[in-house]
């Protein structure tokens, strides 16, 4: 088994526990600094992952001109800029 599989096993691992990070390191081969290196990396790998199976969905003209004349129901903005609004 090569380390990226092993430390990311070992990440999932702690993940479905309910242990504290530095508890679950404690009696591991492994530092608590590897193992929060593995957990970024992991989070990476598993994020990149998900943003492939992203699905733009089209809108057309004839919708766009009727959802700026409508209310706003909701508009979420998050902190890297994506805005998403409903309208009525």
């Amino acid at each position: 088994m090569e380390l990226r599989d092993y430390m990311f096993e070992q990440v999932r691992l702690w993940n479905s526990s309910d242990d504290k990070m530095f508890s679950f390191v404690e009696d591991k081969e492994y530092s608590l600094a590897k193992f929060k290196y593995w957990i970024v990396k992991y989070n990476k790998a598993t994020t990149d992952s998900s943003l492939q199976q992203f699905t733009e969905i089209p809108i057309q003209n004839e919708f766009a001109s009727r959802a700026v004349q409508g209310e706003k129901l909701i508009e979420l903005e998050i902190p890297t800029g994506i805005k998403i609004t409903i309208f009525k």
